[in-house]
């Protein structure tokens, strides 16, 4: 992947933004957004219902309220379930050894309105290290998804979760952000060179193969199918 500081300042607007702003948007010093996602869609969120169901209740059992000793902030990894099970997104904790200095959890959210993923339940697997938050933690698509920026191991390519990382940034402003790369790519700086370069030269037919993954992969039987197991 090539280093791009227009990207970096980028993500690092985005996660600034995401923190005070009921919108998201992704501006890039090189071009003017082609799209912009709103928090406020009235039927955005709903297909989550019964999976914020379920992880509330999750994040309720003994291994996250009084876990075993554990290398990583625990304090810090519990309380950002709150922010994150909200009408678009949810969180939950997965039960680690106690040998384990790392925790990891799995977040869900809804594909962003406007965007050829606007039907598609998404997951991401987070792993919080024992030096977060100083260091960003490492999150990977666990849903298929055909996108420039998101490669078929699921790593995105997203500047803020490298070297313009910040401590004060929480884990809803980096799946914020990743909305935001969802609705609108970079594909200057792409994971995936063919699928970017398709976006460039047809807009539509790159929508219509985002649009049959999402159909395809982002199901909501399978974001519960995967939480279920887990959970084992």
């Amino acid at each position: 992947m090539a280093s791009s500081s227009s990207e970096s300042a980028n993500s690092s607007k985005l996660a600034s933004d995401a923190a005070t702003q009921p919108a998201m948007s992704n501006e890039n010093s090189k071009r003017e957004p082609s799209k912009k996602v709103s928090l406020g869609e009235d039927d955005w969120g709903l297909q989550l219902r019964p999976i914020r169901l379920l992880d509330a209740q999750a994040n309720t059992q003994e291994y996250v309220r009084k876990p075993a000793r554990l290398g990583v902030n625990w304090k810090r990894v519990r309380n950002e379930t709150k922010f994150l099970n909200e009408k678009s997104m949810s969180m939950r904790i997965l039960k680690a050894e106690a040998s384990n200095p790392t925790a990891t959890a799995i977040v869900t959210f809804e594909g962003p309105p406007q965007s050829p993923y606007r039907t598609g339940i998404f997951q991401l697997r987070v792993v919080y290290g024992p030096n977060y938050p100083r260091v960003p933690m490492e999150i990977t698509f666990l849903t298929k998804i055909y996108h420039p920026n998101i490669d078929h191991a699921g790593k995105i390519c997203l500047g803020m979760l490298g070297k313009d990382w910040s401590a004060m940034w929480s884990t809803r402003e980096v799946v914020l952000c990743t909305m935001a790369l969802l609705s609108d790519p970079y594909p200057e700086d792409a994971f995936v060179p063919e699928v970017a370069s398709l976006y460039l030269r047809d807009r539509d037919l790159y929508e219509k193969n985002a649009a049959t993954y999402t159909e395809k992969y982002a199901t909501l039987g399978a974001a519960l199918e995967r939480l279920l197991m887990a959970s084992e």
